[in-house]
């Protein structure tokens, strides 16, 4: 094998290590976000259900 060849060889391997890293990341931003989107649902909902407490006493 070539010196050309072994460079590209390794290059090929440390971008895909990269990209499985890079994809990770996305996996825990995706899960991330999950959570935050739950959490703001429950507020909303808490919000509503509050509201709709305090326009039923008046």
């Amino acid at each position: 094998m070539s010196i050309h060849q072994d460079i590209k060889g390794e290059n090929i391997t440390k971008l895909n290590q990269l990209l499985k890293e890079i994809y990770r990341f996305i996996e825990a931003l995706e899960e991330q976000v999950r959570e935050d989107i739950h959490c703001c649902n429950q507020d909303v909902e808490v919000d509503a259900m509050t509201t709709a407490e305090g326009q039923n006493s008046k």
